[in-house]
């Protein structure tokens, strides 16, 4: 109960005493029983997350195969505490993420900034929450950078899944696929691809008005003509490394295997391309094909 003559400093010092109703009454695990491979089992499946993960890390740290609890969080301790395991021992990250995003806003650090409505973390909480965010600094998850980047909507909406599910190769050859359909939308040729495709649209510098696609208006002046040159050369580039390879030789193929973190380096390139082919073209052809806005 908020007593009307309390001022803020005692209403936030009752909120970092008050414990949520969700964790009351907390179960404590007796203990924690090895399971006959080897691998620790816990003793009270019932009992609250973070008083299961203390000696489930203990036993992590001493090279024991432990799995962390399993089920949806109650409160925002129980999140916090499954944040941390993930972070630390290599769990689902991007789901713990997600959870976090969900009470970020239910939460606070210091007394004197919180509202009446949020809840003031405890120092442990304060700690296993600084070290899974150092840890998150240090190794980002790929799957979060994809979320977190502002790729074009197309991009997004033709590898999003594919990288997501640990396809990688896949997610940057559909990719290239969206910029060489993008290139043929707004410039209207059809019948050429790729690298053909950006001969013709993009590299007749010598004679400015041939171009189907100006990165630029200032074409004659070799600053211009510099950029025209090398945003073509890039996004030829793109359809003879990124694309062609990826088409003719299996995913398992060591020239096309591709780490999560070059994949996203891959994606980002053909993402300024096409948003640099937006701006290229008056988007007369744009919109109709699902394209700008």
């Amino acid at each position: 109960m908020i007593n009307a003559g309390d001022n803020k400093e005692q209403r936030a010092a009752r909120r970092r005493l008050r414990p949520p109703a969700a964790r009351l009454p907390r179960v404590y695990p007796q203990a924690v029983t090895p399971g006959p491979t080897g691998s620790a089992k816990w003793f009270l499946a019932d009992a609250a997350f973070p008083s299961r993960l203390c000696p489930g890390a203990a036993l992590r740290e001493l090279s024991e195969e432990v799995t962390p609890p399993e089920g949806v969080p109650a409160d925002e301790w129980d999140v916090i505490g499954l944040l941390w395991w993930a972070e630390k021992y290599q769990g689902d990250k991007k789901q713990a993420w997600e959870r976090f995003s969900s009470i970020a806003e239910r939460i606070a650090l210091e007394p004197e900034n919180a509202l009446d409505t949020q809840r003031i973390l405890r120092e442990p909480e304060i700690a296993m929450l600084y070290e899974a965010l150092v840890a998150e600094t240090k190794h980002p998850e790929p799957a979060l950078l994809f979320d977190y980047f502002p790729f074009h909507p197309r991009i997004r909406e033709v590898a999003r899944d594919h990288f997501i599910n640990q396809k990688c190769v896949a997610a940057v050859f559909e990719a290239t696929k969206a910029l060489n359909e993008l290139i043929q939308n707004v410039s209207g040729v059809n019948d050429k691809n790729e690298a053909e495709l950006v001969q013709a649209t993009m590299k007749q510098i010598s004679d400015p008005s041939k171009l189907k696609i100006r990165f630029n208006d200032f074409l004659n002046e070799d600053s211009g003509k510099n950029e025209q040159a090398g945003l073509a050369a890039i996004c030829e580039g793109i359809f003879k490394a990124f694309r062609n390879p990826k088409g003719h030789k299996a995913e398992t193929h060591p020239l096309v295997q591709l780490e999560p973190y070059e994949a996203l380096q891959q994606l980002i390139t053909i993402n300024y391309m096409m948003i640099r082919v937006e701006r290229a073209t008056a988007p007369k052809n744009l919109e109709e094909h699902g394209y700008g806005g």
